[in-house]
């Protein structure tokens, strides 16, 4: 019974609503000893007492027990595979229904609950008329567990989650609320990183100290990728910059193997550049761009190169990928892969480029990608 929690969340209950023990009793029909005892841990209330208790603080009964149902991370990863599978696979209210059911079968087991609203968020691009109720629904998951769950660092993930729905809702000011304050490049803790590399060194525990390096080194290529992506929108009225940024990061993906490790930032480079050369009216260029974009998820398609893997020269992250889906950018289905590329090249920001040839072609290839491999 050690993940039941009554005694200790009903006394805080009982506070929160400001009533005397005597009081709960008579609602209950019990003595005032009988809740005295409840709140001690020296018994616990008649089960058809649950309801009653649950209802009158308006919560659920595992809620009022403090009940949180325990799977291991393969089965949570089991789990999440299975319905990240029926986004690919079945009618998306269907599998909207297995997460729901999902949801309510292991509404306590809050790290699942991260897992399904990261399956929402990637997958509100196919959400459609109902893209808001996803979005509505992901946002009070998030506001479930970060009430509920102890896991600061959990939490702390959910904040981050919350904030990505924030965003897609339309609410940015949410976001710089929640985040400027974490995020401060100027604060001391954005250095622990570095500080506890080193502690690893000075504790002889090299291969530890080895996996942390290239797993730090690998999330900060990815952000760099990221990043820049926004810095390209940020000064897109300055050709020149925009021409350098291209330049670098093209340098660092090819540096680092990119194509290899992660295509995924590869190509939301790749697909803000022809953003750029469309937004200057150069559609030969914008095109050429699009068709890299294409061409790295027909790798991908055709199973040349993976979601997420090591090469030979950061040749630990694997053992990271087993450990978390989150890794950087969770794996998805490739027909959910497929309709996104599909999906992107439809743009408005590419209305020009649609009575070109070489478009033209360029859309009916992307087409034929998944064909190719059914």
């Amino acid at each position: 019974m050690d993940n039941i929690r009554f005694a200790e969340n009903l006394l805080v209950l009982r506070k929160e609503k400001k009533i005397t023990q005597e009081q709960l009793a008579d609602f209950c029909g019990v003595t005032k000893a009988s809740v005295s005892k409840w709140e001690t841990g020296q018994t616990l209330p008649d089960v058809l007492l649950l309801p009653r208790l649950a209802a009158f603080f308006s919560i659920s009964i595992d809620e009022l027990l403090g009940y949180e149902i325990y799977l291991t991370k393969e089965q949570i990863h089991k789990i999440y595979e299975d319905l990240a599978t029926g986004f690919a696979t079945k009618e998306f209210d269907v599998a909207m229904m297995e997460c729901r059911e999902c949801v309510k079968q292991y509404y306590s087991c809050y790290e699942l609950l991260e897992k399904i609203i990261l399956l929402w968020i990637s997958h509100e691009m196919l959400a459609g008329e109902k893209r808001e109720e996803l979005l509505a629904e992901a946002g009070k998951l998030c506001g479930h567990i970060l009430e509920n769950s102890r896991n600061i660092s959990l939490c702390n993930d959910v904040v981050f989650l919350q904030a990505i729905v924030d965003l897609l809702q339309g609410h940015p000011s949410k976001v710089v609320e929640a985040l400027e304050d974490m995020s401060n490049p100027c604060r001391l803790s954005i250095q622990s990183e570095e500080v506890l590399l080193s502690a690893y060194m000075e504790l002889g525990m090299q291969e530890k100290g080895n996996d942390f390096a290239q797993i730090t080194m690998y999330l900060h290529i990815l952000s760099l990728i990221s990043e820049a992506c926004k810095f390209l929108e940020l000064n897109r009225d300055n050709r020149e910059k925009c021409e350098e940024t291209k330049r670098r990061i093209e340098a660092i993906i090819k540096i680092y193997n990119l194509e290899v490790i992660n295509f995924h930032y590869v190509t939301l480079f790749m697909y803000q550049m022809a953003e750029v050369y469309s937004y200057y009216g150069e559609k030969e260029k914008a095109i050429e761009q699009l068709t890299k974009y294409v061409e790295v998820f027909e790798r991908f398609l055709n199973g040349q190169i993976s979601y997420l893997q090591s090469d030979y020269y950061l040749d630990r992250l694997h053992i990271w990928f087993e450990k978390s889906v989150l890794s950087g950018n969770f794996p998805r289905e490739k027909k959910t892969v497929y309709d996104g590329m599909l999906l992107a090249l439809k743009a408005p920001a590419f209305d020009d480029l649609k009575g070109e040839d070489a478009f033209v072609a360029l859309q009916k290839k992307a087409a034929r990608c998944w064909k190719h491999n059914t």
